[in-house]
């Protein structure tokens, strides 16, 4: 009986195949194209600032204020490029890169932009955070159900101070 069991040990265990689970296509960020007037209103704030900031003499603010201004016009008005979001058994691939399950802490699904997102908290890294974005409600619905089978799915609480409410209120205001 012994002998039959220190077999069983030794033989090394094989490897369990990759398969893919959930294959789709999608926006690399979420995406929203700004309209003529919100460059009109970007652009006339920024003068304003912009005279401010020269009477004061503050030139390298100019630059950097400047510098953000033209990454905000690049951000919506160039659309994102399309990337191949893949859930396999041994975890989630987006394009060049492969997280493993055991990489991935928990997920939530949140709304940016009218996009449902699903965002994955990582255990590591600078960067802690990766995104993918369902082409539609099948595949989100789909994504969960296999997400659910090996993370724990994490519901945001809601924002219960004042400010929080208040800032998200203004923003409603302004949004279009």
């Amino acid at each position: 009986m012994e002998q039959t069991s220190v077999n069983q040990e030794a033989q090394p265990k094989k490897p369990i195949p990759k398969k893919t689970l959930l294959i789709w296509e999608g926006y690399a960020r979420p995406f929203k194209k700004k309209d003529k007037k919100y460059f009109t209103n970007l652009i006339s704030t920024a003068v304003v600032i912009i005279i401010f900031l020269l009477l004061a003499g503050q030139f390298t603010i100019i630059i950097a204020f400047l510098s953000l201004l033209f990454a905000s016009y690049a951000l919506y008005s160039v659309p994102p490029q399309k990337t191949t979001y893949v859930i396999t058994n041994k975890g989630i691939e987006l394009e060049e890169e492969v997280i493993p399950w055991e990489r991935i802490k928990d997920y939530f699904v949140s709304e940016k932009l009218g996009h449902k997102v699903i965002n994955l908290n990582l255990y590591e890294g600078t960067l802690s955070r990766r995104y993918l974005l369902p082409d539609s409600k099948e595949t989100l619905q789909k994504a969960r159900k296999i997400l659910n089978e090996y993370l724990a799915e994490y519901i945001e609480p809601k924002k219960q101070d004042f400010i929080t409410k208040g800032i998200e209120k203004i923003g409603l205001k302004y949004k279009e």
